[in-house]
């Protein structure tokens, strides 16, 4: 029997209004989530509780060259918190990492972390690494309106089985000389460095990078967290200048907080020298770390975003670390090394014993010598202790062999969760050899 004109038109009104109802709920479902977060803001943290401060950007981040612990999210982990109870810093800095690729990512950031403030220093690699460029250059559309959704975040978050998970930044390994990014369950080589530097400079470059930066800053302040902008510490090139003098007009536009890292370096280059600051490439050395360390928590301290640090608690006794010549051949010798479980490490050797020169807060017995800067620079001299507090270090007699015959000093510095004043790293004995 046909349906009559009458009955289609109410079939037809019932599921508009139907629709129209789920429709309603889901606006309200999302207003209310908005809502909450911006009502729960004072509250934001991230694992068990904490209160999270996100660090994204390139290998100024991340902390090239330099040992995990002196990077300076590490070093702000350390200035904060050192227990990581009550404030937790990631490092999400990856090397080779430029503005378009980190605005791609940055929701998926968020939505991980929960944090209370972002920290935010990219650019540089813009000049060479057009990896999602022209997806940035389309402008936000769709893809910023499904990222900021707090109702898909959540469906998606509880699709995946992601809720209540920790949070998993970027891990920068090392394979066959070149570093690799392990990032949401893909590798891809980090592309540090290259002969494609300059490729696009001057206006082209700025506009890119300011762009990429005022849509982080809406993502960051829709996701309930309060955004920070870094100038890059060194300008030693004309790159540098040009970023940080855009990212200052940026941040006075946009309303944003600003840690002028370069106006502070001029001071302390002038006083300490460039090279004790930064290493030949204009990546910070561990001070200059400190300082980027130090610089970013009096900004976060300024805007409320953390409670000044209690009294760090005395150090857990942790064993003394051990080192010895295990073997030596004419091709290498092999360091044993033993101590506190999980810990990062660094072995630096001198021909020279005198006078004892300090090393992080410590004076260890050996004397200065360019061979330390080397050891410093060297990944076959560092590394972390497995779980039974132990490790290996193979080092190539090429690598000592302008002191052939030569007496050679020894000695590893075992660093604690968290360096600070009241926990040093600690020094094991020295070591003697003779390539």
């Amino acid at each position: 029997m046909a349906r009559s004109p009458h009955n289609a038109r109410r079939v037809l009104a019932r599921l508009g209004l139907a629709l129209l109802a789920a429709l309603v709920t889901l606006f309200a479902l999302e207003g209310a989530l908005r809502l909450a977060a911006l009502a729960g803001r004072g509250l934001r943290g991230g694992a068990r509780g904490r209160v999270t401060i996100l660090c994204v950007g390139d290998s100024h981040t991340y902390g090239l060259h330099v040992l995990p612990p002196l990077s300076y999210p590490a070093q702000l982990q350390a200035l904060l918190d050192p227990s990581g109870r009550e404030t937790g810093v990631l490092n999400y800095g990856v090397p080779g990492r430029n503005s378009s690729v980190l605005l791609r990512e940055l929701p998926r950031y968020l939505e991980e972390t929960a944090p209370r403030a972002v920290l935010v220093e990219v650019g540089f690699n813009d000049t060479w690494n057009f990896d999602g460029a022209a997806e940035a250059e389309d402008g936000p559309g769709s893809r910023a309106l499904f990222a900021s959704s707090r109702l898909l975040r959540m469906v998606r978050l509880l699709l995946l089985g992601q809720r209540g998970r920790e949070p998993a930044p970027p891990d920068v390994i090392e394979r066959d000389g070149k570093l690799v990014v392990v990032e949401d369950g893909r590798e891809r080589p980090a592309g540090v460095g290259g002969a494609a530097f300059g490729l696009v400079e001057g206006e082209a470059l700025k506009e890119r990078v300011a762009a990429n930066l005022t849509e982080m800053v809406r993502l960051v302040r829709a996701s309930g967290a309060a955004p920070v902008l870094l100038t890059y510490a060194s300008e030693n090139q004309q790159v540098f200048r040009e970023l940080n003098a855009r990212t200052r007009e940026l941040a006075a536009r946009l309303d944003v907080a600003l840690v002028e890292l370069d106006a502070l370096f001029r001071e302390e280059i002038a006083a300490r020298g460039y090279a004790a600051l930064f290493f030949p490439d204009d990546h910070p050395r561990a001070p200059g770390n400190e300082l980027i360390a130090r610089a970013a928590r009096d900004c976060l301290l300024a805007q409320g975003l953390v409670s000044p640090p209690a009294s760090a608690a005395a150090a857990a006794e942790e064993p003394a670390p051990r080192l010895a010549i295990s073997g030596q051949d004419r091709e290498a010798v092999t360091f044993a090394l033993s101590g506190a479980p999980e810990r990062d490490f660094q072995i630096v050797l001198s021909p020279v014993s005198a006078p004892p020169i300090e090393f992080l807060g410590r004076t260890i017995p050996l004397g200065e010598h360019p061979l330390i800067a080397r050891c410093l620079e060297s990944q076959d001299l560092r590394g972390r202790t497995d779980s039974a507090g132990r490790a290996r270090v193979r080092l190539s007699l090429g690598f000592l062999a302008a002191h052939a015959g030569q007496e050679v000093h020894a000695i590893a510095a075992v660093f604690p969760v968290a360096i600070t004043p009241e926990t040093p790293p600690a020094l094991s004995n020295v070591v003697s050899l003779r390539p």
